[in-house]
């Protein structure tokens, strides 16, 4: 009866939408065994919870179609921080909740499928004694699992970097890709070889024995290694082992009672304080190691970097001292290898463990890839539960690994589940070798399934990594230096080529403003009611690889037209646009006959005169005009914006004009020369600073002012 409640309660959906379901299963509604003991509480969800002491709770749930969910368990842990494990049938994740005895929901599984059919879910114990009150499962909409990154962290990578990054992304969820861990050059890799018929594409390499001094070792052995597997292909991954900075020992385990009495107290905490010994020795082996992974960048080869792997789990000084100082570290050394080192070669791994919490993520701006380590003997599952975990806790924008393993998965339940994982990593020796952990049969099932990159079916570096050429782009129209009229219709047009991919795409500026883009050949763009002014216009070409190229810029002049209106008799004008040609005759042609005088303060203008006589010859912006004319008439004069330029004023009166666009309130144009400036009039009335009676208040785009002024200055207009 308790499964056919669950499988009523949990098939209630909205028709027709989709609908987000969560459905709560009680714990004491499973099946208790091994000590696991049911309490009556009223105050908990269905009136109990369970006490699982050393004991386990086992589910069954059917489906009848395939679906995703997100699993949560409320409980709490009043006897301190306990670890257990979550199975949805083969599939197992370790959870820890620290010590409380509040009851809260703790994320589980995120985005897990469940296949149609029946399921058996189990909490069992690793450490045991929590409280489970219920579990919360909730139904997901599965459409977007991913939306990885495209780019690496660093916002300069070498074309290598990239090119092995875009290889990773583009088999990311479509193939695993084969790896193995090596303690002595190519060990595992020739054993593989050997004894497989194949070799794995992502080898694991280990700076753990450099800048020991070692008279047995060549520190050379690692970026050796490297350059040989990447000339063969293949993708050198590389970590470190890195061993006590201050050189008391030579352990990179943490000291502790038990199974490592004789490891490091070496202080991390140090690498906030840039004075400390500690501090330096940390950036001397930082530097030493940098130096050897520039000769692989001088090479131009790229390396997927590891370091400071398995923090979280304390067992390395690196994580000895809690999330801070790790993650300081970490980012110290990213600063130092990448900026101060110049290693654009890099592509940067953090090693997520299940005892993080919010401190130890160094964050996304440096990391690019997240791993995970796992150690389950025996288990040849997906893993999906951990891989939906990671994919779900770093929001699906970053590629998940397994970075190293003791039994690998079964590529059939990789395929089957929708476990994403990159890469995978068996660790060297016995994990690869004896049959135990990992069967030859195994590794031949693997290594022969077309869901499985080998070595041998890699593309060659040589070309795929062929430096990409930046496409061309040139505007065609308008011509440089173009004029048109406001409102103004610009047709932009481009050519754009790409000599060893396609254009995906022209954008077309107006200095920095995006006007419009056109994916298809041949590139146009119209932009309309365009404004009187002068506008720079640029074409940004890009390709099928992100490259871009912007185009020679183009200047264009939109003119505008200034109408004044004149009355018979006198009208006192001025111009706010510059006409290519400013002579009084062009300016005032069209009004033929009709024109009787022009002056201004310092000379005049008679059309009926010679020309030797005038000794007015052209108009000027921000000066004003008085002009006679016999008819009401009006005259349209096309130029450009006049820009802001500053004027001088003189003791007494001056004729001025306004050359301003709009409007302007008298008191507002006048601030600069508030203690200077008495009063302005014009034919429609004057204006004094101060007064109550004005009978102007603004100055008006077209006319002409006397100011009157206390001192000599100059206003900006």
């Amino acid at each position: 009866m308790k499964k056919a409640i669950i499988f009523i309660i949990f098939f209630c959906v909205q028709l027709g939408l989709y609908a987000q379901t969560v459905t709560k299963i009680e714990a004491e509604s499973g099946t208790l065994t091994n000590g696991a003991t049911k309490v009556t509480d009223a105050t908990r969800s269905g009136g109990a919870y369970v006490q699982t002491l050393d004991g386990e709770i086992t589910f069954n749930i059917t489906l009848t179609t395939a679906k995703y969910f997100d699993f949560d368990i409320f409980m709490s842990s009043p006897n301190g921080d306990k670890t257990n494990n979550f199975l949805i049938d083969a599939n197992s994740v370790a959870f820890t909740m620290a010590n409380t005895a509040n009851y809260s929901l703790l994320k589980i599984a995120s985005a897990t499928k469940l296949n149609a059919g029946t399921h058996t879910i189990k909490i069992t114990k690793s450490w045991g004694w929590i409280n489970v009150d219920y579990i919360q499962m909730t139904e997901i909409d599965a459409s977007s699992l991913f939306n990885i990154n495209p780019n690496l962290c660093n916002s300069n990578p070498s074309n290598e970097a990239k090119c092995l990054y875009d290889f990773l992304i583009s088999n990311y969820n479509k193939n695993l890709i084969s790896g193995v861990m090596t303690l002595n050059s190519f060990d595992d890799s020739n054993w593989l070889k050997t004894n497989i018929g194949k070799e794995p594409v992502v080898l694991g390499i280990d700076f753990m024995q450099t800048n020991r001094k070692y008279s047995w070792y060549d520190d050379n052995t690692p970026t050796n290694d490297a350059k040989t597997w990447y000339q063969k292909n293949g993708i050198p991954t590389m970590m470190w082992h890195w061993r006590d900075p201050s050189r008391t020992t030579e352990e990179f385990y943490t000291k502790n009672t038990t199974d490592h009495t004789n490891g490091t107290s070496f202080d991390i905490t140090k690498i906030n304080d840039p004075n400390s010994a500690e501090y330096k020795a940390m950036i001397s082996d930082i530097d030493f190691v940098a130096g050897k992974l520039k000769i692989l960048r001088d090479a131009n080869i790229p390396v997927i970097w590891r370091p400071l792997h398995e923090a979280a789990g304390g067992w390395f000084w690196w994580g000895a001292k809690g999330g801070a100082a790790c993650k300081k570290l970490y980012q110290v050394m990213y600063d130092r290898m990448v900026h101060y080192h110049g290693l654009n070669n890099l592509i940067w791994v953090w090693t997520y463990e299940p005892k993080e919490d919010g401190t130890w993520y160094p964050g996304d701006s440096i990391v690019d890839i997240v791993g995970r380590d796992i150690y389950k003997d025996l288990d040849h599952t997906s893993q999906i539960i951990e891989f939906n975990s990671l994919n779900a806790r770093y929001n699906k924008k970053k590629m998940i690994t397994l970075s190293e393993c003791g039994s690998f998965p079964d590529i059939d339940n990789v395929v089957t589940d929708g476990a994403a994982w990159s890469w995978y990593m068996p660790w060297y020796g016995s994990y690869t070798e004896d049959g135990v952990y990992n069967s030859k049969a195994l590794w031949q099932k693997m290594f022969a399934s077309s869901n499985c990159i080998t070595l041998d079916e890699m593309p060659a570096w040589s070309t795929q990594c062929i430096a990409n050429k930046a496409p061309t782009v040139s505007i065609t129209l308008p011509a440089n230096n173009a004029i048109y009229t406001a409102p103004a219709t610009v047709t932009i047009n481009a050519t754009a080529n790409d000599a060893d991919g396609t254009i995906t795409k022209v954008d077309f500026y107006n200095g920095s403003t995006l006007l419009g883009s056109d994916a298809t050949s041949p590139y146009s763009y119209s932009w309309t009611g365009v404004v009187a002014g002068t506008d720079t216009i640029k074409a940004i070409a890009t390709d099928n690889k992100g490259a871009t190229t912007t185009s020679t810029a183009i200047i264009i002049t939109v003119q505008k037209t200034q109408t004044v209106s004149l009355v018979a008799g006198w009208n006192l004008i001025s111009f706010n646009v510059q006409p290519t040609d400013s002579t009084i005759a062009t300016v005032f042609g069209g009004l033929s006959t009709n024109l009787v005088t022009v002056k201004n303060a310092d000379a005049f203008y008679d059309p009926t005169q010679s020309v030797t006589y005038n000794s007015l010859s052209k108009i000027k912006p921000g000066d004003a005009y008085f002009v006679k004319v016999k008819i009401n008439q009006s005259i349209s004069v096309i130029g450009t914006i006049v820009k802001p330029n500053t004027y001088s004023l003189k003791l007494g009166w001056n004729l001025i004009g306004f050359p301003q666009q709009a409007s302007a309130a008298i008191a507002t144009a006048t601030t600069g020369i508030t203690t200077q400036f008495i009063s302005t009039k014009n034919f429609d009335g004057f204006y004094i600073k101060g007064g109550a009676s004005n009978s102007i208040s603004t100055f008006d785009p077209c006319k002409g002012y006397f100011i009157k002024m206390n001192a000599n200055t100059n206003i900006t207009w």
